[in-house]
C-alpha cells in the first residue's frame, strides 16, 4: 500500500510541472468569457459569430495602425530619423519611413535584431521590448508586399 502512494507521489513530483499545465488550459468557452453577451455562461453560435467578428476587426485595426506609415507622416523626433528626412522638412514622409525600414530589415537579417529608434519602428515593436526581432520582421515584410 505505501509503495503504491510513493509510487504516485514520484510520478506527480516528476511529471506535474508537464501534465498540471495541460491539465489547468481553459475551456474554450471560459477562454471566450467576454464574448458571452447575456451572461448565461454559454457562449452560442450567435456569440461565437459576434467574438470573431470582433476579432477580426481587432486585427484589421492592428494591421492599419502598423501600415500608417504607408500614407502619414511621422515627426523627425531623433538623430536617426533626421538621417532619413531627406528633404530636411522635419517630417518623414511614406517613402522616407520606407527607406528606413529597409535599412532596418537588413539589419535584421545580419544580426537577428534591432533596437527601436523611431516611432515608424516602435508600430512594429508588437511585445514592447525595445527590439524588433525577426518574428517581428515577417510583419515589416508583409507590410511591403
Amino acid at each position: 500500500m505505501h509503495y503504491r502512494i510513493k509510487l504516485i507521489t514520484v510520478f506527480i513530483l516528476f511529471f506535474g510541472p508537464f501534465i498540471l499545465p495541460v491539465l489547468a488550459r481553459p475551456a474554450p468557452w471560459v477562454r471566450k468569457e467576454h464574448a458571452d453577451k447575456n451572461d448565461d455562461g454559454i457562449v452560442d453560435r450567435k456569440e461565437k459569430r459576434i467574438e470573431r467578428n470582433w476579432e477580426r476587426k481587432q486585427r484589421i485595426e492592428a494591421n492599419k495602425a502598423r501600415a500608417s506609415w504607408k500614407y502619414e507622416r511621422f515627426n523627425v523626433s531623433n538623430k536617426f530619423e533626421k538621417k532619413y528626412d531627406y528633404d530636411q522638412d522635419g517630417w518623414l514622409s511614406p517613402d522616407e519611413s520606407k527607406d528606413l525600414l529597409e535599412d532596418k530589415k537588413t539589419i535584421i537579417k545580419s544580426k537577428g535584431k534591432a533596437k527601436v529608434n523611431t516611432a515608424v519602428e516602435r508600430l512594429y515593436d508588437e511585445n514592447d521590448d525595445g527590439v524588433i526581432d525577426a518574428d517581428e520582421l515577417e510583419e515589416i515584410k508583409e507590410d511591403f508586399d
